[in-house]
C-alpha cells in the first residue's frame, strides 16, 4: 500500500446491543473492518466515504 488513508463510514453494534455509526480512517476496507472489530463492535455495514457521499450528506 502507498500509505494513503481512506475514510470509511460504518454501522455496528456493541456487545450490549447498542447501535453505533461513525467513521474510521484506514488504508483498506479490510484494515477498517479490523479496527472496528478491535473496538469490540460487530459490523453491520461499511462503505468508503467518497466526495459523492459527502455531497449527499452535506445537508444533514
Amino acid at each position: 500500500m502507498d500509505g494513503q488513508k481512506n475514510r470509511y463510514h460504518f454501522v455496528a453494534v456493541n456487545p450490549e446491543g447498542k447501535k453505533f455509526s461513525g467513521t474510521v480512517w484506514a488504508e483498506s476496507e479490510n484494515e477498517a473492518r479490523k479496527k472496528i472489530s478491535e473496538r469490540g463492535l460487530a459490523l453491520f455495514s461499511i462503505e468508503e466515504f467518497t466526495a459523492e457521499n459527502a455531497a449527499i450528506t452535506d445537508g444533514f
